[in-house]
């Protein structure tokens, strides 16, 4: 599953139900959430004196009231007499229970545990039994559970249905075992309108038509497998597919859509093809599908296997307005879901504390993926602002350590942040490089091979790459995932002769106290990769580097490493001078440690804004890109003012430097990549108050009223992003009128987010107050305030804490109790992480503090800066 935009944005920022009843929107008023209280976890494991082999499920949705009724015969072994069975129940009614030639049973609930209690007249002996229930539950307006999703048709209003169980929400579909390690067969029935298309994980067994325009549903039994791989949705809409390697793939959208899937399902064919071959493990279901629904989510896209929902702007592409960054994302988020069918489906953690297993393998095997298919992308160079953003976060005292200990849902669903993907990853490229990549490729499919169908730890799959590399991987492997925390690997210099010794990079106090790691380290002379050699750095050697003659040394070549890289004074000086001819991934890798030194007292800003000067213009799109967002984040830490005014100044002349040869139309022949920058450069230059391009921006706005052609489908968003950002009232409603009147909902879903950039705060005002009514999807607005908190962070606070009581009613958990962290993490004042700190303990349960206190270590973080050194980048301006 992907992770919300705040915690993705290198990935969706995106940054993800299927079925839809075309019905008539009924109010979806419903009681406030209660208050918030700790599911305890670990305590709350099921007993294994009885296991699950098989669920029966038969399900009768009510779209138009948000309710449902089922029925499930669970198959079940008792291994020791027992007087009880328990399984996982919340916000279920069960209204009859027995078991089979036994009897009917008491029932006690457990609603902090999430349990439900069957007490039988006598104690149950070892063996086999059915379990009959009755009962019926909610249809959720959040992504919980079966849920609904509104959006606008040419028709009307319609609804969809989908579920989202990861990862302790069957519970709200189906009395079951709610864990990951309770693995059964799923045979699924569902009812639903004659016209409606119905999807889950397996294909179609049979259909039969029942009274009042219905028909029943019955699906394959699925394979063993987890309770939150399970998947439904109904509604109206299309199929479109085609046989890859005998599977039946399929993307399956909102009627009218299918033009927009297209290009999903070339991709999907295409990755299919490849992780058949790469794992040597062939997709075992007989059919695939990826599923889009409207809107947005407090998730991305979520991997069910055999059936895999996106929310639309994961998966579709409009060939009229999509950027290259559009078809980049959805190809790499179908990657990253399609890779879990294997690394998470077919073998699927153990418990929660290692949800990395999935997370990080998908997000390392969507870059290898799609590397290999579109090498003219360089995903691995993209990769590195992934990395850049988790070695930031896991600088911070509110990191946690990959592998970490879920002892409450709340701490389940806070896992899966950019430790968890994007660490996850660069570790996993660490190893492969240091194991060799056909060696982790054997310990890859031999893993899989071995725990096919079960379940696994971080333990099992990096001895699995000890044993084919003979290597000590799972030390490595230890020291990167069981412990939180950046290595700072620091060249040191003596008569001309380097070495390379280890400390630990920290952005305040607590994560600069001592640790250690085995890191390997690739290091290369400039211009001599034949030369390159690799080595392993601990904390307690001093590793000597052989003479290289005059050639100054890159350390962490190729960035392939996790860790920050601190070169001597006479080395970064001769770096520098030479950058032009600086490998396009180690340019990278000089940008970003430059900063990060900078931030954490390592250095001095002036180091990269040296660098800043000698980018060189023919310079890959890439580092041009990274160093735009580079810019833009110094922009945020400075307050408004004349210091602020001299720095975009000077932004903006070295980003013109490469526009000007861009220009805002498409040329011929260029890169997607260039496309990318394109975009880049006008949001850019835009939000930093270049005339001319908001003039040109405004200009193509105008043409678009009339005209919807006017502006290059792929600069499209970018004009209107500016123009938004730059909007008088006047220009707001119009932009709001063409985000009402469009209904394909995914071009609504960005014009909606468009309005939420103004940096007028009257009109921003408006933007927040759309939040609070239906012209703004449920789901979308998270999304809104986080968006507008980057442009006005003081007021989106006021807002979201003024409607606190709104929001809770209408988010899910996950989003209600991230969206205050997100909110306030773009301020720079120290008081506002005091408010948040008081906000989070009235009203947040310490379980579910993770993003707080995230949100608490930057913006004191971003204080710092703003104290410490922003002087340093004015002093540079002066003198430069």
């Amino acid at each position: 599953m992907l992770e919300s935009p705040s915690a993705c944005a290198a990935l969706v920022v995106a940054t993800a139900v299927a079925g839809l009843l075309a019905l008539t929107m009924p109010a979806m008023a419903q009681a406030a959430p209660p208050e918030p209280r700790e599911v305890r976890l670990h305590q709350a494991q099921l007993p294994r004196t009885v296991t699950p082999v098989r669920y029966d499920i038969a399900v009768v949705p009510d779209a138009q009231k948000l309710t449902f009724s089922g029925t499930v015969g669970i198959t079940l072994d008792v291994h020791a007499a027992t007087p009880t069975i328990t399984l996982n129940v919340f916000d279920l009614q069960i209204d009859n229970a027995e078991l089979v030639g036994v009897g009917t049973a008491t029932i006690r609930y457990d609603p902090t545990f999430q349990t439900a209690t069957f007490t039988f007249a006598k104690p149950l002996i070892v063996g086999h039994y059915t379990l009959d229930l009755a009962y019926h539950g909610k249809i959720n307006t959040s992504g919980q559970g079966l849920f609904a999703l509104d959006y606008d048709t040419p028709q009307g209003k319609k609804r969809m249905l989908a579920t989202q169980f990861e990862a302790a929400d069957a519970r709200r579909f189906v009395p079951c075992f709610d864990q990951p390690d309770m693995k059964a067969v799923f045979d699924i029935t569902v009812t639903a309108p004659m016209g409606q298309f119905v999807v889950s994980n397996m294909p179609i067994a049979r259909q039969t038509e029942v009274v009042g325009g219905m028909k029943r549903v019955t699906f394959q039994p699925s394979p063993k497998m987890s309770s939150y791989l399970l998947y439904l949705g109904i509604g109206d809409m299309q199929r479109i597919h085609e046989d890859v390697d005998g599977v039946d793939v399929g993307v399956i959208v909102r009627r009218g859509a299918t033009d927009q899937a297209r290009y999903a399902l070339d991709a999907a064919g295409h990755i299919l093809r490849f992780y058949n071959q790469y794992f040597e493990i062939n997709f075992p279901l007989p059919k695939l599908d990826l599923i889009g629904g409207p809107g947005s989510g407090s998730f991305g896209a979520m991997e069910n296997w055999g059936a895999i929902f996106y929310f639309e702007s994961d998966l579709l592409i409009n060939p009229k307005t999509a950027t290259d960054a559009d078809k980049q994302n959805v190809y790499m988020v179908v990657a990253h879901e399609m890779a879990h069918q294997w690394f998470g489906d077919l073998v699927t953690m153990s418990w929660w504390d290692d949800l990395w297993l999935n997370e990080g393998f998908g997000s390392w095997m969507e870059n290898k993926a799609t590397d290999t298919i579109h090498p003219e992308w360089h995903v691995w160079l993209q990769f590195t602002a992934s990395r850049d953003n988790a070695l930031t976060t896991d600088a911070l005292a509110s990191t946690h350590p990959v592998v970490e200990q879920a002892d409450t849902i709340d701490q389940v669903n806070r896992i899966g942040d950019v430790i968890t993907y994007q660490k996850g990853a660069a570790v996993i490229r660490m190893i492969e490089a240091y194991a060799g990549s056909d060696n982790f490729r054997t310990g890859i499919h031999n893993y899989l091979a071995a725990h096919a169908y079960g379940n696994a730890t971080t333990a099992a799959l990096f001895q699995a790459i000890q044993a084919s590399s003979g290597k000590p991987i799972v030390q490595i492997s230890k020291d990167f995932t069981q412990q939180a925390g950046v290595p700072l690997i620091k060249e040191s210099e003596t008569d001309g002769a380097l070495s390379l010794t280890q400390g630990r990079f920290g952005l305040d106090a607590a994560s600069k106290q001592p640790r250690s790691w085995m890191v390997p380290v690739i290091t290369a002379p400039l211009g001599q990769p034949a030369a390159e050699q690799r080595i392993t750095v601990t904390s307690t050697n001093s590793v000597p580097l052989a003479a290289r003659g005059t050639a100054p040394l890159i350390v962490n070549a190729g960035q392939i490493g996790y860790f920050r890289t601190c070169h001597t004074k006479s080395q970064m000086t001769r770096l520098a001078a030479g950058f032009a001819h600086v490998p396009v991934a180690d340019q990278l890798g000089l940008f970003s440690d430059t900063w990060a030194l900078a931030t954490s007292g390592d250095g001095g800003a002036a180091d990269f804004l040296d660098l800043t000067r000698k980018l060189p213009v023919s310079a890959d799109p890439i580092v041009w890109d990274r160093l735009a967002q580079k810019l833009h984040t110094i922009d945020a830490i400075y307050a408004p003012g004349p210091q602020r005014d001299a720095f975009r100044a000077y932004a903006r002349g070295l980003l013109n430097l490469e526009f000007e040869g861009l220009g805002f139309d498409d040329k011929a022949g260029e890169s997607d990549n260039a496309g990318m920058l394109r975009n880049t450069l006008i949001r850019t230059l835009g939000h930093f108050g270049d005339k001319a391009v908001i003039a040109e921006a405004h200009r193509q706005f105008e043409a678009m009223l009339t005209d919807p052609a006017a502006a290059s489908g792929s600069t499209a968003r970018a004009v209107i992003a500016v123009t938004a950002q730059n909007a008088d009232h006047a220009t707001f409603e119009q932009l709001r009128k063409m985000a009402a009147a469009d209904t394909d909902s995914l071009q609504k879903l960005h014009l909606d987010f468009a309005l939420a950039t103004a940096t007028d705060p009257a009109i921003l005002k408006q933007a927040l107050a759309l939040t609070l009514t239906d012209e703004i999807p449920v789901t979308g607005g998270p999304y809104m305030l986080y968006i507008a908190a980057q442009a006005d962070p003081d007021l989106t606070w006021a807002f979201a804490t003024e409607h606190r009581a709104f929001f809770k009613n209408r988010l899910d958990s996950l989003q209600r109790y991230q969206l205050y962290g997100d909110v306030a993490s773009p301020s720079a004042d120290p008081a506002r992480a005091d408010q948040l700190h008081a906000f989070a303990e009235k009203y947040i349960p310490a379980s579910a503090r993770h993003d707080v206190l995230k949100a608490e270590d930057t913006i004191r973080m971003r204080a710092r800066l703003r104290r410490d050194v922003i002087p340093q980048i004015d002093r540079w301006l002066t003198e430069n």
